[in-house]
């Protein structure tokens, strides 16, 4: 199963390469079947960036566990790159043993993560994340600032 990661990821380089045009699609989660959603989830962020760099042009995932790349924490970011282009022998051991040790709880969840940002901000953290949760608020916070005041 490790070749796999790093096999599909070059065979979406050549495919692409090799015949210009081609559309390529993936289920990502395959790669991360077997282990815990906090690791599945940076497993398959990290898969899946790496794949759309390749030239992966539709991708099939679940997008709320999917977190942009960016916004990984590093150790783990690494440990999953490990794993995906099996750089280390022990690469899947580490990376299980590094969830294994935080649990089952999902990453530290702020208790406003919007808190002092501008609607457009916020609203935009809101989208890019798909939390449907107050973006009516946000969007019509944001409606009232762009109308002009009848007076």
């Amino acid at each position: 199963m490790e070749a796999f990661r790093v096999e599909t990821i070059e065979g979406i380089r050549r495919v692409k390469a090799e015949i210009p045009g081609v559309k390529t699609s993936l289920g990502v989660s395959n790669v991360s079947f077997g282990v815990g959603l906090p690791a599945r989830s940076v497993l398959n962020s990290v898969f899946l960036y790496h794949a759309v760099d390749a030239g992966l042009d539709l991708a099939m995932v679940n997008p709320n566990h999917i977190t942009p790349y960016g916004e990984i924490d590093p150790v783990e970011r690494d440990l999953a790159e490990d794993l995906v282009f099996n750089k280390r022998d022990d690469a899947l051991e580490l990376f299980i043993q590094h969830f294994e040790s935080k649990g089952e709880v999902a990453e530290d969840v702020e208790a406003n993560p919007t808190e002092g940002m501008e609607p457009e901000q916020a609203l935009h953290f809101h989208i890019l994340r798909r939390k449907k949760d107050g973006v009516e608020a946000w969007i019509d916070s944001r409606s009232r600032r762009s109308v002009p005041s009848r007076r």
